[in-house]
């Protein structure tokens, strides 16, 4: 763990320290030939060698007097050498995709892409512009939930800076607030063209940046919403037809009309008088009297 990493760090410190002072003019050729031949047989990480720059002595140490240590000096180098330029070749073979953490969904079998335009393939995050602090991991975020294409990237950081527009500062609960809403809405299952409007501008982002939650919404959930609406009002209706008493005695607080339909019934004790529940036929608000 980290308490052997540490142990380890040091210890290199202290040998590096050891084969400095050798080239230094303390000569000490056993010592010195005793330590390289541990380093010999210890698998240094690179990193482990970047650390304890212990490489750097080594490297100067090829050209001693002593032909021993030369020796096991250059071969340490060239096994050195060769993991580095290995290492860099995983490196530039490995695929820049960004890569999806567990769970998040990424592209599920089945799902073709019908657009192979260069926009529309993934790219990695390191494409976004980085300007430090939360702003890089809002921008990384709508990135992510913009598709992770170039265009994704070029988007996001237009409705990023749009948002400081329009929120003035990262820290104001607005600016976080808003960035949940929408990132949840773009998610939506229900809601699959708030993406592409998004990303085609035709929801531009200094619209985007000022539109309610209720208004992402996508054509259908407005109507369904609309829907249920008049079904409620409608089954308001029913349950206070019942009562039949539709009278103009009792005024709508919320839309001022006078058409409302009351009943009265004993709630309290019986020497209480009944109280009178009316509701709006208009806009379905109810209250008692």
């Amino acid at each position: 763990g980290g308490m052997a990493a540490a142990a380890a760090a040091a210890e290199l410190a202290e040998l590096r320290t050891k084969l400095s002072k050798h080239l230094e003019g303390s000569r000490d050729v056993p010592a010195v030939v005793d330590i390289l031949n541990g380093l010999e047989q210890r698998n240094l990480t690179l990193k482990q060698l970047a650390a304890s720059k212990i490489s750097k002595v080594v490297y100067k140490l090829r050209k001693d007097a002593n032909e021993q240590i030369q020796k096991i000096c250059s071969s340490l180098v060239t096994k050195w050498k060769q993991r580095m330029s290995n290492a860099k070749k995983a490196k530039a073979n490995s695929p820049k995709l960004p890569t999806p953490k567990p769970g998040t969904p990424g592209v599920t079998k089945g799902e073709t892409k019908t657009t192979a335009s260069s926009t529309s393939k993934q790219v990695s995050i390191d494409v976004l512009k980085k300007v430090g602090g939360i702003r890089d991991t809002i921008r990384q975020k709508l990135f992510g939930a913009l598709g992770s294409t170039l265009e994704a990237a070029n988007v996001a950081v237009e409705i990023e800076n749009a948002m400081v527009a329009e929120f003035e500062t990262p820290s104001n609960r607005k600016y976080k607030a808003y960035f949940r809403s929408l990132v949840t809405n773009i998610g939506n299952k229900n809601n699959p063209t708030l993406k592409s409007r998004i990303l085609s501008k035709d929801i531009p982002p200094e619209r985007l940046v000022r539109m309610k939650p209720e208004e992402f919404a996508s054509e259908d959930v407005k109507k369904q919403r609309e829907k249920n609406l008049l079904e409620k009002g409608d089954a308001a209706r029913s349950d206070w037809d019942k009562y039949a008493n539709v009278s103009d005695a009792f005024k709508c607080g919320k839309c001022k009309k006078r058409q409302c339909s009351y009943t009265q019934i004993q709630i309290r004790s019986s020497d209480e008088p009944m109280t009178t529940k009316v509701i709006c036929l208009n806009c379905g608000n109810r209250w008692n009297c």
